[in-house]
């Protein structure tokens, strides 16, 4: 199957990848706003690519939604000069010359190769999202004066013979990049601003990006590689899963046991790269959490405080109103 974003989809042998002419209404919500999209569909999974032109750039934000374990092939045959961020979970990737194992969740790679192949292996019952930047290289010119590294870079892909990678392995995202992915992803300006809007937020990325690698930054000494992977993988752990308040596998020293790190490095941390304690963001989790159950449902008070690990109903509506100045009864005549 051949796409109209400039890329095949290749099914493995005895399997079948159809185009979906018209994308289903429960996915337009996670549209790049102002892009174009295309939809494939395949006997595991659906596949949604949706595309941003801009001027010396394309912004490609790539959606899997898995039902079950299955693998396709990519197939790209022009030159890529692509930064890529795994966004949304991981999965298993074999990328000729370039990369092979698991892409990881929150991190992210610059990569040039005359072409491109590549196995991606999904599992079963998630989604996956990418958010992939290809550029031309004069939109990357002007970054070779002030950073060597991107100067070396640019000069491999020039030669267009080999591939190439910036880092020597994918970095983590910082909390400011993480910011700046979400903030560029939920552009609501009007269509004609579009192109100044995306294009500030791709050099502010790279910016953030290339000062930090080089130290340059005055903050980036702050963040060291095991600071920024337990301080990531505590933020995933109590986004995605349901947590509730007095679970103690969520306190940080179950968190540290979790991860296999000391309770200060995992508290210091989380705190230097987001700014608030690992309580602080639990209890937002859950307060979230609360909200979500009182407008989704008509349970009562009781039901939903046992749900949130709160001995009864009086101490949840307290806990709530102290941290919204609501009560739990007014959150849901507000929101009927």
């Amino acid at each position: 199957m051949e796409s109209d974003l400039g890329f095949e989809l290749i099914p493995r042998k005895g399997a079948s990848i159809e185009i979906v002419q018209e994308i289903p209404a429960h996915y337009t919500a996670d549209r790049l706003p102002g892009s174009a999209g295309a939809m494939a569909r395949a006997d595991f999974a659906n596949f949604l690519f949706w595309r941003y032109p801009g001027h010396g750039f394309e912004i490609y934000k790539n959606m899997y939604d898995a039902h079950r374990d299955g693998t396709v092939t990519g197939l790209i045959k022009k030159p890529v000069l692509e930064l890529s961020c795994m966004y949304e979970n991981s999965f298993e990737i074999d990328w000729k010359d370039i990369i092979k194992g698991r892409l990881p969740f929150g991190k992210i790679e610059m990569y040039y190769a005359p072409g491109a192949e590549n196995d991606a292996h999904f599992k079963g019952g998630m989604r996956f999202t990418t958010l992939d930047i290809h550029f031309e290289e004069s939109f990357l010119e002007p970054y070779a004066k002030d950073f060597p590294l991107m100067d070396a870079f640019l000069h491999k892909a020039k030669a267009g013979k080999d591939p190439a990678r910036l880092f020597n392995a994918m970095q983590f995202l910082s909390p400011r990049m993480e910011t700046i992915m979400r903030e560029m992803m939920a552009y609501s300006v009007i269509d004609e601003l579009a192109p100044k809007y995306y294009e500030s937020y791709v050099h502010i990325l790279l910016i953030h990006l290339l000062e930090r690698l080089s130290g340059i930054h005055p903050l980036a000494r702050k963040y060291s590689s095991s600071d920024m992977e337990y301080a990531i993988e505590t933020k995933r752990i109590l986004s995605m899963e349901k947590i509730s308040d007095d679970d103690k596998s969520f306190t940080i020293s179950g968190l540290s046991r979790r991860l296999h790190t000391t309770p200060y490095k995992l508290k210091t941390g989380f705190e230097k790269c987001y700014g608030m304690k690992i309580g602080a963001f639990k209890k937002q989790v859950v307060m979230e959490h609360a909200q979500q159950l009182l407008l989704k449902s008509d349970e009562k008070l009781d039901l939903v405080a046992w749900k949130l690990g709160y001995a009864t109903a009086k101490s949840f509506g307290n806990a709530f109103k102290k941290y919204f100045t609501y009560t739990p009864g007014d959150f849901r005549k507000r929101n009927k």
